[in-house]
């Protein structure tokens, strides 16, 4: 993942849980409307639930106790879905609330439901979509961009594209 990539898309979702006014009315529906603030940049937990364990990585945690929802999101530029990527989006799958709550100690009042959010470049999407298709996963596959007119967050779902609004109600 190039710094700039990871850095951007990373700033970007710090942006919107803090309610920025230059990432207005999106900023406002993921942090006053929906309660969204950032919990852990580059959080690392065991799955103490699932089969074999394993370690979680998710770039960045955001949680909302209005909405009771965590989102793990998972920052990447690789185009395709090799064989460490297939893993780590095994893990992300197998991610539960006592993993979340015990673990990496979101309160429970904002670990209620969870999501795992994919942010990838706009050449990844087919790849990507396919493969959690395939496998039955309902990740949240957002594309982010930048050009001379500024960046661009867009949710892709499964062949179906929406400009940025809300998670949940905001996806």
């Amino acid at each position: 993942m190039t710094n700039s990539f990871s850095h951007l898309a990373s700033n970007l979702i710090i942006g919107l849980c803090k309610g920025s006014r230059l990432l207005l009315p999106y900023s406002q529906q993921f942090n006053r409307d929906l309660g969204y603030s950032l919990f852990r940049l580059e959080a690392s937990f065991v799955l103490i639930s699932a089969p074999g364990g394993g370690r979680s990585h998710p770039d960045i945690v955001t949680v909302s106790s209005k909405v009771g929802n965590s989102i793990l999101f998972e920052l990447t530029e690789a185009s395709t879905v090799g064989d460490h990527k297939e893993q780590q989006l095994t893990r992300y799958s197998r991610v539960t609330t006592a993993d979340l709550t015990v673990v990496l100690a979101i309160p429970p009042q904002s670990a209620r439901t969870h999501d795992v959010a994919l942010i990838l470049s706009p050449q990844a999407i087919g790849a990507f979509s396919q493969h959690c298709v395939d496998r039955g996963w309902h990740y949240p596959l957002l594309t982010f961009t930048q050009d001379d007119n500024g960046f661009s967050l867009r949710c892709e779902s499964h062949h179906r594209s929406y400009a940025v609004g809300a998670v949940g109600a905001w996806m």
